[in-house]
């Protein structure tokens, strides 16, 4: 996933029913969850469906908050996410021929449940490792990321390897566990680094994977692309609009500002809407939407300020708007709901049974010599 689509994006529920599954098995009722994503209760009962980016976004943070600091039930889920959890890329992630063909696959769309970014590691032209990058995660968000990513990524490794994958160093930017915690990962790790990484020998890159087929693999890897294309707003004029809003500010979105920052008439742009079978008033409200999802997950920016960027001079239509959008106040959206947005009805509360206290961050264990021999490790960007 990715911010700036969040509210375009569509993906199967999957994710949704994972969480759903554990929350259940904990004793948590997924209610409140459903509700605050603008999701049907009965989804999990029903056929598989698509969720967009900012319903799969708002269940995770409801997940989080009901789990409280339960590493083991992240990791749970994690491990969840097996190759079946993806839909067409599953196909061609399970094809695969070797392990770099997936790993440089699998970053190229974003067609995925997490905001984390996952980057090859490289040293001298051989894939090593990867590095997840979660600073377009919301800090809420980030503990249970790097827990749940890292489950799905080992999980996924060891059904392509047929076996218990080789890694051969893991460090994972996240408190220490307790220990049976530490344990479900199934790898030994370094808490409390600096960065999140997994490493394993330069040979195991390039060694063929249980069930890779180069000619399916590039079958179902078109297939996967045509959808993501489907799936992702790829028309340019609809993103040139969302660019000029941007640029034009609060006060200058109508169609007429518009169509003289992009250099067309207001007659000529009108008519280009027209042939998409969209209006002005609605695109404005969706580009509206996915601004203020942007600047309520990715910045610290008060709510009244995201309010006047967007276009509204009152808090009030503000809130009636977001809540219109997605089914929550923006404060309780973004996770940090207080005493003036208790008593309001968006979100109902959420029960938190058996949260422990947040550990303190740990120091970071002394990493093995592998560390030594990675200082010169390239991370493609």
């Amino acid at each position: 996933m990715r911010l700036e689509t969040l509210a375009s994006i569509k993906l199967p529920d999957l994710s949704v029913r994972i969480m759903d599954s554990v929350l259940k098995e904990a004793g948590i009722d997924p209610l409140p969850a459903y509700k605050a994503a603008g999701l049907p209760t009965d989804l999990a009962q029903s056929p598989q469906r698509c969720v967009t980016g900012t319903q799969e976004l708002i269940f995770q943070q409801c997940f989080v908050r009901a789990t409280g600091q339960r590493p083991d039930l992240w990791i749970k889920a994690g491990k969840r996410y097996r190759v079946a959890a993806y839909g067409r890329l599953g196909l061609a992630l399970i094809t695969a021929p070797t392990l770099k063909d997936l790993v440089k696959f699998s970053i190229r769309g974003h067609f995925n449940y997490s905001l984390a970014k996952s980057r090859p590691i490289e040293v001298d032209g051989n894939l090593i490792g990867q590095e997840l990058d979660v600073s377009a995660v919301p800090p809420e968000l980030r503990d249970f990321t790097i827990y749940r990513d890292f489950a799905a990524v080992s999980t996924l490794y060891a059904e392509l390897w047929n076996q218990h994958f080789p890694m051969r160093h893991v460090s994972l930017a996240v408190p220490a566990p307790q220990a049976e915690h530490a344990q479900m990962l199934g790898y030994e790790a370094v808490f409390g680094a600096e960065r999140t990484a997994w490493y394993w020998r330069a040979s195991v890159g390039d060694a063929p994977l249980f069930h890779g087929d180069e000619m399916l693999h590039g079958i179902y890897a078109k297939r996967f692309l045509q959808t993501l294309e489907s799936v992702q707003p790829t028309d340019e004029l609809i993103e040139e609009l969302y660019r000029v809003m941007g640029e034009l500010g609060n006060d200058r979105t109508s169609l007429s500002r518009i169509a003289k920052s992009m250099h067309v008439s207001t007659r000529t742009l009108q008519r280009r809407l027209d042939m998409r079978g969209i209006k002005f008033r609605n695109l404005l409200d969706e580009l509206r939407k996915r601004r203020a999802v942007e600047m309520l997950l990715s910045t610290d920016t008060p709510v009244s300020q995201v309010a006047w960027k967007i276009g509204y001079s009152d808090l009030a239509s503000f809130d009636h708007a977001f809540r219109r959008w997605t089914g929550k106040s923006p404060t309780s959206f973004r996770g940090k709901e207080d005493a003036d947005d208790s008593g309001e009805t968006g979100a109902p509360a959420i029960e938190i049974k058996g949260a422990r206290q947040r550990p303190a961050r740990a120091k970071a264990q002394r990493p093995p010599r592998i560390e030594t021999h990675l200082n010169n490790a390239k991370v493609n960007r």
